[in-house]
C-alpha cells in the first residue's frame, strides 16, 4: 500500500512539476521580452537627451555669435568682414524636433513592456492560487483510507512541508512595484506636450534664420560697396538687420 501511495503522490506531483516548468518558461520569456524594450528605451532616452543638450547649447550660443559679429560694425568694410558661418552651424545643430519627437514616441515601448509584465503577473498569480491546493491534494489518501487524512496531515511528510514553504516564498514575489514605476514613466511621457515645447523654439529659429539670411545679403552688399561696385536696389552703406528679441530665447535659460 505504501508503495502504491508513493507512486500516486509522485504522479500527481508530476503535474505540479509540469505547471512549474511552464511558469519558469513564461517568466523567463517575460524577462527577455521586457529587457528588449527597456534597453531600447534607455538607449533612446540617452540619445535624445544628448541631442537635446547639444541643440540647446548650440542655440544658446547663437545670440552671442550675432552680437559679437555685429558689435562695432558700422562701415562697409567692417560689415563685409562679418562671418555668418558659425551662426548657420548653430542653427543647423539646434534642431529640437528630432529628439523631442523621439521621446514622445517612446510611449509605445513602455506600453509593450507594461503589457508583458501584466501578462506575466497574471500567470504567476494563477499559478500561486492553484499550486498549493494541487500539492496538498497530491498527498490525499484514497478511499477508504481518507478517514485517516487528518492524522496524516498532523504529521505532514517533509516533502509536502518543503513544497508548501517554497510556494509561500513565491507568494512574496510581486511585479506590481515595477509595473507601477513603468506606468508612472508612461504617464509622464504621455503627458509631454511636444508641440508646446517646440512652438517657441521654432519661432525663435525662424526669426534667427531670417536674421542670418538678411545679414548674409547685407554682408554681400557691403563687400560690393567696399570694392567700389554698385548693387541695384542696395544702399551705399548697408543697413544692419535688427537683432531678434531675446525674450523668444528665454525658454533655454542661460545663454
Amino acid at each position: 500500500v505504501a508503495a502504491w501511495y508513493g507512486g500516486e503522490v509522485a504522479k500527481k506531483l508530476q503535474g505540479v512539476s509540469e505547471e512549474t516548468s511552464g511558469l519558469v518558461t513564461v517568466m523567463t520569456k517575460m524577462a527577455a521580452d521586457v529587457q528588449k524594450p527597456m534597453k531600447e528605451l534607455a538607449e533612446g532616452l540617452e540619445k535624445a537627451v544628448q541631442q537635446l543638450e547639444a541643440s540647446a547649447k548650440s542655440l544658446a550660443k547663437l545670440p552671442k555669435f550675432i552680437e559679437q559679429e555685429l558689435q562695432g560694425k558700422d562701415s562697409p568694410d567692417d560689415v563685409a568682414s562679418i562671418n555668418t558661418e558659425p551662426m548657420r552651424k548653430a542653427l543647423a545643430v539646434g534642431d529640437l524636433d528630432g529628439p523631442l519627437s523621439a521621446i514622445g514616441g517612446m510611449k509605445g515601448l513602455l506600453d509593450g513592456a507594461i503589457g508583458v509584465l501584466r501578462s506575466g503577473a497574471e500567470t504567476l498569480e494563477t499559478f500561486l492560487q492553484s499550486a498549493p491546493g494541487a500539492v496538498r491534494s497530491a498527498f490525499d489518501l484514497p478511499a477508504p483510507l481518507c478517514a485517516l487524512q487528518s492524522v496524516l496531515m498532523s504529521q505532514a511528510p517533509q516533502l509536502l512541508t518543503d513544497l508548501l514553504g517554497m510556494l509561500e516564498k513565491l507568494q512574496g514575489v510581486s511585479l506590481q512595484p515595477l509595473m507601477d514605476a513603468l506606468s508612472g514613466t508612461q504617464s509622464k511621457v504621455g503627458a509631454l506636450d511636444v508641440e508646446q515645447i517646440k512652438s517657441p523654439v521654432n519661432t525663435f529659429m525662424e526669426s534667427a534664420k531670417d536674421l542670418v539670411d538678411k545679414l548674409d545679403k547685407t554682408v554681400s552688399g557691403a563687400k560690393l560697396a567696399s570694392k567700389g561696385m554698385s548693387m541695384p536696389g542696395a544702399p551705399a552703406a548697408p543697413e544692419m538687420p535688427a537683432m531678434p528679441k531675446k525674450k523668444a530665447f528665454g525658454c533655454f535659460g542661460k545663454k
